[in-house]
């Protein structure tokens, strides 16, 4: 069977679109993205091509390996699972979006830093723009409203008009789906010369070890020394209704957003003395916020901070400069 994905169809726009693909011979599952949107996920009678061979992305022997071994959601797939614990978000069952996940996955596998993110929008800070749509490379599109996207591997394109893509949460499973070229938002590649691990760095228990996110560090570091000096258990705002806990100063602002986003049920409190719980957190709030979509332009480390500091639009108040003006000190 071939497969055709659409997304963010509007209530008005269904009935016609359901037809075309009955004329077509193709048969539909729909389901409901929100008060406005529906997905539609269509077969078509005829087998897709195989991916192609020969590509220097070497993430692609695993997602094929993916592919061939058929992994699909089964109420908590342990295989997915394993997708999953490849980013920061930890081992979740299959009912999370998981594109990210399986994305993550199989740049790990394959011996290369990946973003450490479920969040399918992490992938836009990643590696390098080809310029082109080229054989393997990570493409992200967009879906539904602001924060959200998907992610997989760009097979070939169909027509003018749509692409294949290789990926996980495909139709709740790893296949290779067509989707609306117009709903593209990036094209990344390997930068060269940068992202490799050494196999003895990715060697643990389960013979894999969890990226370093695309977020530097050393900025995280300077975070850390303007919110606490460095220390894990601070406690701040405590003539606020929502005190900030903790070497980043987390509020439960912060914790909301990301749980709506990932599905979590974080708090505030969690942070206090718990440094990688805060930099987890930190790193996942500023993946939904600090991205190109939501700003319109490349993200830069100024952004980041003054969005930590300041919410969503941190980086376009005035009073997040002096903040800004700090972290730089200790960068």
């Amino acid at each position: 069977m071939r497969y055709r994905i659409y997304a963010d169809v509007k209530k008005d726009e269904l009935s016609a679109l359901e037809t075309a693909i009955e004329m077509s011979r193709g048969s539909f599952t729909k389901a409901e993205q929100d008060d406005e949107n529906f997905t539609l996920i269509a077969e078509f009678p005829g087998d897709d091509p195989a991916p192609p061979a020969g590509t220097n992305t070497p993430w692609m022997a695993v997602a094929e390996a993916e592919l061939a071994a058929g992994v699909r959601e089964m109420r908590s797939n342990p295989r997915i699972e394993e997708y999953f614990a490849t980013t920061t978000y930890g081992r979740h069952p299959d009912s999370e979006p998981w594109c990210s996940a399986f994305v993550n996955f199989c740049v790990t596998r394959a011996g290369v830093e990946g973003t450490n993110s479920a969040l399918a929008l992490s992938w836009l800070d990643w590696g390098t723009d080809p310029g082109e749509l080229v054989p393997g490379c990570i493409v992200v599109l967009e879906r539904g409203t602001a924060g959200h996207g998907h992610v997989g591997f760009y097979v070939d394109s169909d027509n003018d008009n749509s692409i294949r893509l290789l990926g996980g949460n495909q139709g709740d499973a790893v296949r290779i789906a067509s989707f609306d070229k117009a709903r593209i938002l990036g094209r990344r590649v390997l930068e060269a010369g940068d992202n490799s691990v050494s196999a003895a760095d990715m060697a643990t228990e389960n013979g894999n070890k969890p990226p370093q996110s695309s977020l530097q560090e050393v900025l995280i570091n300077a975070l850390i020394q303007v919110e606490s000096k460095g220390d894990d258990n601070a406690v701040g705002d405590r003539n606020l209704a929502n005190m900030a806990f903790g070497c980043l100063q987390i509020r439960q602002p912060v914790c909301d957003d990301i749980n709506r986003k990932f599905g979590s049920s974080l708090r505030a409190e969690q942070m206090q003395g718990n440094r990688a719980l805060s930099i987890d957190t930190c790193k996942k709030y500023l993946s939904i916020w600090a991205i190109e979509r939501w700003i319109g332009r490349p993200v830069t480390d100024e952004d980041r901070a003054r969005i930590w500091n300041g919410g969503p639009n941190g980086y376009k108040r005035a009073s997040t400069l002096n903040y800004w003006a700090e972290v730089k000190q200790h960068l």
